[in-house]
């Protein structure tokens, strides 16, 4: 994930609604005080003070790019076409990829979607179906044009199913699917990649697909249980590495590797092998990580 999209996502999770977390990611590029940007859009959330109108991650996105092309000059007709063509871009492109720009419609079967103006309790339900968690998640985070530059993948392990050659490992940017009766397999959980550079994630009708840099789909296959881009349009195979969260997090912390290693009572070797996804310590060691570096332990897996 980019480095705005990890602080909307993050902004979010404080409980900043849709428009103030994606305004607040760009608060600092565009100049404005942190408290006052997410002010001037803290009626956007909920599609508009709960009406469930337009999204409000699409108003956030409007507000960024009203910031940066904006005009002041009631006559400037060629900048407010511009700004207009950038808007109407932005607009179309969300809705490509998720099916829809309006808050009722992106929460279709949501429980408490309604337009009461009473704001939703922030719980893990609520934080797992709201867009902007689910669609930074599929279609990259599409900011403003600003594509997130990780991906979630899943490791997938097909033992049973009607033609051979799907049966084995491989990677997909969807979870197993256990709804198929005619396949029974698993994945991992999902892990974050980071994706080579010029490579975006996008999606079409819903489908997200990974890009090349001329805007052709990849494909993904398995090797030596690691994923594998393949781009037929280069004829490349290109290893996806792990996103490195550990790393990125002990440093928003401040610690070096060794202040982090002697705090775990770990040698540095160990540490360097967790923070390049060589080998996982289990779960309480990555609680205690989390609890150290003050961050959510989802931030670092």
């Amino acid at each position: 994930m980019s480095e705005k999209g990890e602080k909307a996502k993050a902004l979010f999770l404080q409980g900043y609604n849709c428009a103030q977390a994606v305004v607040g990611a760009f608060a600092e590029e565009l100049g404005l005080d942190f408290d006052m940007a997410v002010q001037l859009v803290s009626g956007f959330g909920g599609g508009m003070g709960r009406l469930r109108q337009v999204c409000g991650t699409v108003s956030g996105m409007v507000f960024v790019a009203s910031a940066k092309l904006g005009y002041s000059d009631p006559k400037a007709t060629v900048e407010k076409k511009e700004l207009y063509q950038e808007i109407q871009r932005i607009a179309e492109q969300f809705r490509k990829e998720n099916g829809s720009i309006v808050c009722a419609e992106l929460l279709a079967g949501v429980k408490d979607a309604d337009n009461s103006p009473i704001p939703s309790a922030r719980t893990k339900d609520y934080y797992q179906k709201t867009p902007l968690c689910r669609i930074s998640s599929l279609c990259g985070g599409n900011f403003g044009g600003l594509y997130m530059d990780t991906v979630t993948l899943y490791r997938i392990n097909c033992y049973d199913a009607p033609y051979e050659e799907l049966l084995g490992e491989t990677f997909s940017l969807v979870p197993w699917d256990e709804q198929d009766p005619t396949m029974k397999g698993e994945d991992d959980g999902g892990r974050d990649y980071q994706l080579p550079k010029g490579y975006v994630l996008s999606a079409q009708d819903g489908v997200p697909m990974i890009l090349n840099p001329d805007g052709n789909p990849c494909g993904l296959q398995g090797h030596n249980g690691c994923p594998l881009l393949i781009d037929e349009a280069k004829k490349l195979a290109i290893l996806v590495e792990r996103d490195k969260k550990l790393i990125r997090q002990r440093e928003l912390a401040n610690l070096t590797r060794a202040e982090l290693a002697d705090r775990l009572e770990i040698s540095q070797a160990l540490l360097y092998q967790w923070e390049h996804c060589e080998v996982e310590p289990d779960v309480r060691t990555w609680k205690r990580i989390a609890d150290i570096l003050q961050c959510d332990i989802l931030d670092l897996i």
